[in-house]
């Protein structure tokens, strides 16, 4: 059995999972006083092949793996992002969630990525080091 499950795991670090936009992301009611809000996958070899599906206020709208990163318009005001991810040994999946206030014709950065033990840590970054960092990653664009 331990085989078998080491197998699937080189497997999946190998191959990769697919990312891209899933769903609608939700629909901005006043764009003059949105927020911009980005999401960074953490670049990291722990657990790099495993892909999180991204959600803003329970509505899951892209999935992301390592070093890569999207953005859309938020209204402003506060909102709840959701990362859903395979649980160990693919066993189902796991959910972990944070709320965050998006201000008015700001911009709002989120790194997220896998807690050494499991799980998924969330980290709020100032926007000089968010947008460093994104230059860095791969965009995947939502509509």
């Amino acid at each position: 059995m331990t085989r078998v499950i080491w197998l699937l795991v080189i497997f999946v670090s190998l191959t990769g999972c697919k990312q891209g936009q899933v769903g609608r992301p939700p629909r901005v009611e006043n764009p003059a006083t949105a927020g911009e809000f980005y999401v960074l996958r953490e670049k990291t070899s722990m657990g790099a092949a495993l892909p999180y599906t991204i959600g803003i206020d329970h509505q899951d709208y892209v999935v992301l793996t390592s070093g890569s990163y999207t953005n859309i318009q938020l209204d402003s005001g506060s909102h709840v992002l959701t990362v859903k991810y395979p649980r160990q040994a693919f066993l189902g999946t796991a959910e972990a969630s944070m709320e965050f206030e998006c201000e008015p014709n700001k911009k709002a950065y989120v790194l997220v990525g896998p807690k050494t033990m499991g799980g998924v840590k969330f980290g709020i970054l100032p926007e000089g080091g968010g947008s460093v960092r994104a230059k860095s990653y791969k965009y995947i664009e939502v509509k």
